[in-house]
């Protein structure tokens, strides 16, 4: 109960940040609030980000090396440890509903690739237009991005007509992948596919830790849980991935 009232009040006092300066203010004032968050953030495992000196590594530094309890983003964060395989990630009975999604979207003709580098613009373009969404708005989300798109890794789902139905970008430096943007076109089942497939293709990549920004309901249905990060530099002689 102490746990869940103080992530509830951490989100409202990031909401004040964001959008309400003077409600903060009042909201920080009370000296219960401050107590229960503080408690909160004390209480949360701390998970060490490892990100390699390039572009991508230098996004994920800036989005979580921010010392701001405030900012939604080092602390507090959605946080997804990656164990050593699939099979052991499926495992368990919180993961009884992506299994059974997967399967479903097999059996229903949805199959899953990782993208090449020189597909992921025009795809992400393709997605963005069948969405409704403004050409400027469109442009503002690629240069939010840090990096050039070909950086990215995308993972699409590909119906049984071969329509895209779901593309997921992730930034990977490093031992460490941010899921920075996602999108269903349709919904349903092919949101768990795609995600399943981007787990693999993080495993493959030699990624530990995967985060996302923001508080998102489907992030706890796929194992995500809060932590506090810390980004170092990973090591010389580290794996790399490729």
């Amino acid at each position: 109960m102490g746990e869940a009232r103080g992530q509830q009040l951490l989100e409202q006092a990031r909401w004040h940040a964001a959008w309400d300066r003077p409600g903060l203010v009042a909201f920080l004032g009370r000296p219960r609030n401050l107590r229960a968050i503080s408690s909160y953030l004390i209480g949360l495992p701390t998970v060490v980000m490892e990100v390699d000196d390039d572009p991508v590594g230098k996004v994920l530094g800036r989005t979580y090396g921010r010392a701001g309890v405030l900012t939604p983003a080092r602390f507090g964060a959605w946080c997804l440890p990656l164990p050593a395989t699939m099979s052991q990630y499926l495992a368990g009975s919180s993961r009884k509903t992506l299994r059974k999604s997967v399967n479903r979207a097999r059996r229903e003709g949805i199959t899953t690739r990782r993208l090449v580098p020189e597909e992921i613009r025009a795809t992400f373009e393709h997605v963005c237009r069948r969405r409704g969404w403004r050409h400027e708005t469109v442009l503002e989300t690629i240069a939010s991005f840090g990096v050039p798109m070909e950086d990215l890794v995308g993972v699409v789902a590909i119906d049984a007509d071969g329509s895209i139905e779901a593309l997921e970008l992730v930034l990977v430096s490093g031992s460490s992948a941010l899921a920075s943007w996602s999108m269903s076109v349709a919904g349903g089942l092919s949101r768990w596919a795609v995600w399943a497939t981007t787990v693999e293709v993080c495993l493959a990549l030699g990624v530990a830790t995967v985060t996302v920004t923001g508080d998102h309901y489907f992030a706890r249905r796929i194992g995500f849980e809060r932590a506090n990060l810390r980004v170092v530099r990973r090591r010389h002689g580290s794996p790399n991935h490729s």
